[in-house]
């Protein structure tokens, strides 16, 4: 469904993304692991830029909301409060200019393109509002949510958080290109690698193993390696 919008809200940068360390610990691994397996993420075809990311940040960003009042609704007290204070910490980038060809965390909408006989020939997204990654990580993912939707001044009956690349058209209008299905890639590269490292840290606790380290001064020729974040695309 699409609404007609007169003007885009901004928002913000999106260079770098949230990180996980490199840990040889068991318990980390599953965490990182349980966390990618909780996003459900959109698949695009359109090929992207990694100029403003890096080999050891993972960006989370989860479509699962746990808001239980229907964003049509008047909000209550307690959730304008709460979207004013992370206005009040946003209002920087609200305000500001945006590039194009820059990355953004916020919310799109679909929008139908008409021809000269008001027929739809095809639909691009727009940007409907966005947020600076700072302010994002120090608030819930369903907080950040509710302020990008109450500020975003467009009607949307399921708003999602996503990362968004911007194209400003020649007459200004934020035209976006979805780039959350990355994210799906990752998680399913990293799965690979959790289940490889997992092996290796289990063949280094049995006993012919520690011996071998204890006798040679390192693992065995097999479990010396433990793959991480860095290439992981190209496992």
């Amino acid at each position: 469904m699409t609404y007609p919008i007169e003007s885009v809200s901004n928002i913000s940068l999106v260079s770098s993304l949230s990180t996980e360390s490199d840990s040889s610990s068991v318990q980390n691994l599953e965490h990182v692991l349980q966390d990618l397996s909780d996003y459900d993420l959109s698949d695009s075809e359109e090929n992207y830029s990694t100029e403003n990311t890096s080999e050891s940040e993972i960006l989370v960003i989860s479509d699962e909301s746990s808001i239980n009042e229907p964003f049509l609704s008047e909000p209550s007290m307690d959730v304008i409060e709460e979207v004013d204070e992370i206005h009040n910490m946003d209002y920087q980038h609200l305000y500001s200019e945006k590039e194009n060809k820059k990355y953004y965390i916020g919310i799109c909408c679909e929008m139908a393109v008409n021809d000269s006989l008001h027929l739809p020939t095809e639909s691009i997204y727009l940007m409907v509002n966005s947020i600076s990654n700072t302010t994002y990580f120090q608030w819930p993912h369903d907080s950040s949510l509710r302020y990008l939707y109450y500020y975003g001044m467009t009607p949307m009956h399921n708003p999602k958080v996503d990362i968004m690349q911007l194209h400003i058209l020649d007459d200004g209008t934020y035209s976006v290109i979805i780039k959350t299905f990355w994210l799906k890639l990752i998680q399913r590269k990293w799965k690979k690698i959790y289940q490889i490292r997992r092996r290796v840290l289990e063949n280094r606790l049995e006993f012919s193993s520690l011996y071998h380290r204890e006798i040679h001064g390192d693992w065995p020729v097999h479990m010396r390696t433990m793959p991480g974040l860095q290439g992981l695309m190209a496992c």
